[in-house]
């Protein structure tokens, strides 16, 4: 029930007026790579500091949930209740650990 409670909270804080503002600068950089073939994706990441993968996934994303604000962003957000989900899962297991030792 905790877990709910954390994962619910974490969801709604990572999405609550997730479109309130318009695209930053890194943003649209993004939603601009994220733009391009796979190919010239890979290409144009070759020499960034920035694996493509994000880029490669907001491709995919942008076809399933549009070019809003809210739909790109969704990605990173979505990512993020996850991420909480694996350290709630991962802090299980090291308490249990503890009272088991």
């Amino acid at each position: 029930m905790a877990l709910l409670f954390v994962l619910l909270l974490a969801l709604g804080l990572r999405f609550y007026r997730l479109d309130a503002q318009s695209f930053w600068n890194d943003e649209g950089n993004s939603v601009r790579l994220s733009e391009r073939t796979i190919p010239l994706i890979i290409e144009g990441t070759a020499s960034d500091i920035h694996p493509p993968l994000y880029y490669l996934l907001l491709r995919g994303w942008r076809e399933l949930l549009g070019e809003t604000e809210f739909g790109l962003r969704s990605l990173s957000a979505f990512a993020g209740v996850l991420t909480v989900a694996g350290v709630v899962g991962l802090a299980r297991q090291l308490t249990q650990r503890r009272k088991g030792a």
